[in-house]
């Protein structure tokens, strides 16, 4: 799609459709809700907290 957009837009496209994706996950990872440490899977050494 870059490359048939590059020839309409005398190359503007190579710059403004990758820069475009890059933002566009940067901010999906940005606003992500973070997981880090609630799964027991991946931290077996902590001990389980009762409930």
């Amino acid at each position: 799609m870059t490359a048939w957009l590059s020839l309409a837009t005398f190359g503007f496209a190579l710059i403004i459709i990758p820069v475009a994706y890059v933002s566009g996950v940067a901010a999906c990872a940005y606003y992500a809700e973070d997981h880090h440490g609630k799964h027991e899977m991946l931290h077996p050494w902590r001990t389980k907290k009762p409930d």
